[in-house]
């Protein structure tokens, strides 16, 4: 999934390089369709917050319980104050630049809900000016 996801988003972004260092293999029992939501919902963020940046970077981990995915990106980044809002409803990161881009605050909020409804977490780091990294984790079944 994550493959063929990676694959349609450099078919029609030219000036990003989608960077697919995927090499954990696991079986998650889950909405197929409502986890590429969440995925294209974090690449598609991590495009429109690096507007300097060239590329973005999706890798993925295995523990004993949980397959963990990550969205990298080299953009804005997130200030420390408002990262703990960041998956609320309606919330916008209040920087200058970040409000010239458009939207409406509710991505990252459905993503949230999704993943809770798997019973898996979401989170994000993230250094102002330097960018930041989305991940989530669903249980392995």
């Amino acid at each position: 999934m994550i493959g063929s996801i990676v694959s349609d988003f450099q078919y029609t972004t030219k000036s990003y390089n989608i960077v697919n260092k995927t090499q954990s293999k696991a079986i998650v029992h889950a909405d197929s369709e409502r986890i590429a939501q969440v995925l294209v919902n974090l690449i598609s963020n991590a495009i429109k917050y690096s507007p300097n940046a060239d590329k973005v970077v999706i890798s993925s981990s295995l523990d004993t319980n949980n397959v963990i995915i990550s969205v990298q990106d080299f953009g804005l980044g997130i200030p420390i104050e408002e990262q703990g809002k960041i998956f609320e409803r309606f919330f916008r990161v209040k920087a200058k630049r970040a409000m010239d881009i458009s939207g409406l605050g509710l991505g990252l909020y459905i993503s949230h809900e999704i993943i809770s409804q798997h019973k898996g977490k979401i989170w994000v780091e993230s250094n102002e000016g330097k960018g930041s990294t989305f991940s989530f984790s669903l249980p392995v079944k």
